[in-house]
């Protein structure tokens, strides 16, 4: 049975921490390597790691935010997969066991899975297709869950660039899947596998976030070493889209300076990202295929 490694970057919420890990040894898989990588975090876990001593690969580092964290964690892994799993969300049992067989029979790279929504506002389900393997259209990777993904080890070795973007705040987890979309198709496992966790903070729902990622990402694009985006290959709505948060985000940058209400600011974000907004959805319409919302 191969070994997969599951990485967790840890900031604060200890107990949604104690939720994961318990949601990666449930699991109906056997052969599995926990890593934590606590980043910075001043919480007291000496309950958290007295609990699960023996279990768990632990190691604390200086903050450096969730790329940072899930990069070290690539680093010290051995198993032959790698899984990534955030310290909010969980797994369900036979999440691991469901994507290493896919994985296994088709031969792939890389794969991801659907997942579930819980917490605040009512539960939404984003499921993937019955695709036994599609290289996706790479303006869907931003709705990959980075929870619902797995990687071969090996291919991480031989490409020491592909890694998450410490320099993204934000969306660092999609500038690393565009990077290997890039070369590799992507397994779309038709089940959802994975339940992620809604709270106030989460960035997807904040508009000055989302204005910040998908901006920086998009400037980001040409830094591999091939075409994140090649705007040949990008439709005209989608790419006028992304060129307008790159010039909105610049602006509430700016007004941040004469700004310093958190609220007014989202305010402003939100009314900003109104238009690329629409356009996302609607370039979503048009080429929907790959990603169904239920």
């Amino acid at each position: 049975m191969r070994k997969v490694s599951v990485i967790i970057p840890f900031y604060q919420h200890v107990d949604w921490l104690t939720e994961a890990v318990e949601s990666v040894l449930q699991q109906n898989y056997d052969n599995i390597e926990t890593i934590v990588i606590n980043d910075g975090s001043s919480e007291d876990i000496s309950d958290f790691l007295e609990r699960f001593k023996g279990k768990i690969i632990y190691e604390m580092k200086a903050n450096g935010g969730p790329a940072t964290a899930r990069n070290r964690g690539i680093e010290i892994a051995t198993g032959d997969f790698i899984a990534f799993l955030d310290s909010d969300d969980i797994w369900l049992p036979q999440k691991l066991f469901v994507q290493v067989k896919a994985m296994e029979m088709s031969n792939a790279i890389w794969s991801y899975c659907g997942y579930s929504t819980f917490g605040m506002g009512k539960s939404k389900i984003y499921n993937m297709t019955g695709e036994k393997c599609a290289n996706i259209q790479r303006y869907y990777i931003p709705y990959i869950g980075t929870p619902c993904v797995m990687i071969r080890r090996e291919y991480l070795v031989k490409h020491p660039e592909c890694r998450f973007k410490p320099e993204l705040r934000y969306g660092e987890d999609v500038y690393m899947w565009l990077m290997i979309n890039a070369e590799l198709p992507i397994l779309a496992i038709p089940e959802n596998l994975v339940k992620v966790r809604m709270r106030g903070t989460n960035a997807g729902k904040r508009a000055r976030v989302q204005l910040q990622a998908r901006g920086n990402i998009w400037k980001y694009r040409k830094t591999c070493r091939e075409k994140l985006i090649d705007p040949f290959n990008i439709d005209f709505l989608f790419t006028l889209a992304s060129e307008l948060c790159v010039m909105e985000n610049a602006i509430v940058i700016n007004i941040s300076h004469i700004i310093r209400s958190e609220k007014l600011l989202e305010f402003i974000s939100k009314i900003l990202f109104i238009v690329p907004w629409f356009m996302f959805k609607l370039d979503r319409v048009i080429n929907r295929g790959n990603i169904i919302l239920k």
